[in-house]
C-alpha cells in the first residue's frame, strides 16, 4: 500500500511547495438532511471507488441508497451496493482537480 503524506520540493528562487500523495481509500464524510456526501481525496486511475463503510447490511449505513451522483458533473454515475461496499464508477471527465464529492441520497 502506498504511503500517504506530503512531498515537498524547493526550487531556487521559489518558495517551498508541497503536494499530497494519497490513496483512493481515503474518504471523508459529511451529511445534510437525508443526504450523505463522500469526499474522495484522489481521483482513481481506473475511475472506480468502493466505499466499504457503506456495504449492504452495514450497521454504519442501514438505510437504503436511492441514488449516487458526482457533484460538479452532469454525467451519470454507475453504482451498485454489495456486501463489499458501495461500488461507484466515475465518469471519464473529472469535474475539477481537487477532491471529488459523491452525493449519496438515502431513503
Amino acid at each position: 500500500m502506498p504511503r500517504t503524506g506530503p512531498r515537498c520540493s524547493e526550487s531556487p528562487g521559489q518558495s517551498t511547495w508541497c503536494r499530497w500523495r494519497s490513496i483512493t481509500t481515503d474518504i471523508r464524510f459529511t451529511t445534510k438532511g437525508d443526504t450523505l456526501y463522500a469526499i474522495v481525496l484522489v481521483w482513481p486511475e481506473d475511475r472506480k471507488v468502493t466505499v466499504k463503510s457503506l456495504a449492504a447490511g452495514s450497521a454504519l449505513a442501514p438505510r437504503e441508497i436511492k441514488g449516487v451522483s458526482l457533484l460538479g458533473s452532469s454525467a451519470p454515475v454507475a453504482w451498485k451496493r454489495t456486501a463489499d461496499g458501495l461500488a461507484v464508477e466515475l465518469p471519464s471527465q473529472k469535474p475539477c482537480e481537487c477532491a471529488y464529492v459523491l452525493k449519496i441520497e438515502q431513503r
